[in-house]
Parts: structure tokens; sequence; C-alpha cells
């Protein structure tokens, strides 16, 4: 899709420019699918976690999906991060569970990120995507994947250090 390539490539330049003044290091884009119908976010790499954060759940979960049923045993905080057009880095880490099963696909679901972050402050669907608001008059604009029929957002899988922090 052309629009996520140019989100991909806008990502690139500004994730080169600013890589020298160690606001991000280690970084490696990610296509992470907006879900609203997913219940938690998810993700297949361990390597979308913070390490210290992974913990074994009580009793293995049951995701029902499209493919069948994915049977997870561990969460942990999902570190994802995505850099605006205007250079702002936002940090998305919340709470998510590991499903090596979703075979490459990473799902983010708003209501989760709305309900773990405080400065999160509305989620937008249209036609031409979503768009999220935070404080301080900041917005994300996701663009709908045409082939998916899904918002795609480009992020950032590791950091070391974040200029906005959600909180």
């Amino acid at each position: 899709n052309n629009m996520i390539e140019k989100s991909k490539s806008n990502l690139n330049h500004i994730l080169s420019l600013i890589s020298n003044t160690n606001i991000l290091t280690n970084h490696e884009i990610v296509e992470v699918i907006i879900d609203t119908g997913c219940t938690n976010s998810s993700s297949p790499f361990k390597s979308d976690f913070e390490p210290s954060s992974m913990r074994k759940l009580n009793k293995p979960m049951i995701i029902e999906g499209i493919n069948g049923n994915i049977t997870v045993e561990e969460y942990g905080t999902l570190k994802w991060e995505h850099v605006t057009s205007e250079g702002d880095v936002i940090d998305l880490s919340h709470d998510g569970v590991y499903a090596p099963e979703l075979s490459g696909i990473q799902l983010l679901s708003p209501q989760r990120v709305m309900e773990q972050r405080n400065n999160l402050k509305e989620f937008v669907m249209n036609k031409e995507g979503c768009i999220f608001h935070f404080e301080d008059n900041i917005a994300m604009c996701v663009p709908i994947d045409k082939g998916m029929g899904l918002p795609v957002l480009a992020c950032s899988a590791t950091s070391s250090r974040r200029t906005i922090e959600m909180s």
C-alpha cells in the first residue's frame, strides 16, 4: 500500500534524523494493525515486549479469531512507539498478550490503550482512518490500509528514551 510505504519512509527519515540525538536507538519498524475488535493488544514477537515485564497468566487464555482459536499463556508491556510527521515521539507502551500463533501480526486494541494510559483523550474512526488525540494537542493519524481495510500504524519496536511519555 502506497500510504503505508510513505508512512514507513517518513518514519525511517525522522528516525534517522533524530537517532544522532539518542532519542531512539535500536529501532525496528513494525506495522501494527489498529483493531477495535480485539480485546487485548497482542504480538507474536517477544522482542515487542519489555523483557522484565513478561508474566505467566494464572491460566491460559483462549483468543477466538477469524483464523480459529489461539492459546496465550504470557503477557507483558508492549513497547511500541510512533513518530508523528511533526517529529513527536509517542510512547504507546501498554500491557498486551504474547501470542506466538498470530503468524507475524501485531494488533493494537485502542480501547485497551485508552484504559491504561492517562494522556490519550480520544480515539476517532472515520472512512480515512483513525486519529488518536493526546494531551497538549498532539494527534496521531493512522490511515486505512486499502488491502486490509484496517488502519495500520508504522511503529518503532524498541527504544531507550522517549520524548512524550504516556502517563
